[in-house]
């Protein structure tokens, strides 16, 4: 009877942050695009626990303001960046940073957003795996040492980055500028 009671008070809860999310979500949306959006697809809590083994410590690929997880979501690789300290950011960037995410998705040098969870207390973004790993990745080596790049492997990338900075200020109704 207890697991049961746990489980409607899960759900209840599920719901009240998704009806949350989702309507400060869609304000954001519709004042960053000028009123013509693209829907963003949702996850449910259940399948981002389940990509990342309940949140497992062994799933983290990078911590930060947000965790980056790796996980599998529908037989496909996936990066889930969840919000770690809530004090430190908020709660207009969470919806802020899904709509920048989902505006930026169709540049080829950005990570495409696959969707997001709105049933967690902050909302999740769910984008694809890149396909040669992540950057922090590929720079450290087995023994955790970061290694150098190649200058012309650092170059290209300097030079990718400006061209998404440039992107990002330039193709919007509403100017967007990146701080970090």
């Amino acid at each position: 009877m207890l697991c049961l009671f746990k489980r409607k008070k899960k759900k209840k809860e599920d719901e009240i942050h998704f009806q949350k999310n989702g309507s400060l979500l869609l304000e954001e949306l519709i004042a960053s695009s000028g009123g013509i959006y693209n829907p963003i697809p949702t996850f449910s809590s259940h399948q981002i626990l389940q990509a990342t083994n309940n949140l497992d410590w062994n799933s983290i690929i990078s911590e930060d303001r947000f965790v980056w997880y790796r996980g599998m979501i529908q037989n496909r690789a996936v990066l889930i960046k969840k919000y770690q300290d809530c004090s430190l950011f908020d709660a207009d960037n969470f919806y802020r940073d899904i709509t920048v995410s989902s505006l930026m998705s169709s540049h080829k040098n950005v990570l495409k957003i696959l969707g997001c969870c709105l049933e967690f207390q902050h909302p999740v973004l769910v984008c694809e795996y890149p396909e040669n790993g992540a950057l922090n990745c590929i720079k450290r080596a087995r023994d955790g040492a970061t290694r150098p790049f190649p200058w012309n492997a650092s170059w290209r990338i300097a030079k990718e980055i400006a061209e998404v900075v440039t992107y990002l200020h330039t193709e919007f109704p509403r100017t967007i500028i990146h701080r970090d």
